[in-house]
């Protein structure tokens, strides 16, 4: 669990750095517990939203994991000004 939750804060802290020196995007959500939970019940998800603050267009152009248990999803379309964009873990 606590692997889980280091994952979740190394992934988010990186993507967090990269938008914040760029300016361009603002996460509302850096963290997340997912306390404890039984895995009978099948798969866990959180959304991560990122709202693109900038002029222009931005993409989220990788997400990794630093182990087979969490796969990050995204999508590679361009984030509008002003829209908002989300990743699955």
């Amino acid at each position: 669990m606590m692997r889980l939750r280091t994952l979740c804060a190394l992934l988010l802290g990186s993507a967090a750095f990269m938008a914040k020196a760029d300016g361009q995007g603002i996460w509302l959500e850096q963290k997340h517990d997912f306390g404890a939970f039984d895995e009978d019940l099948g798969t866990v998800y959180c959304d991560f939203r990122l709202i693109n603050a900038s002029d222009e267009p931005i993409a989220i152009i990788s997400a990794r994991a630093n182990c087979g248990c969490t796969k990050p999803e995204y999508s590679r379309d361009p984030i509008a000004p002003g829209d908002t964009a989300v990743i699955r873990v």
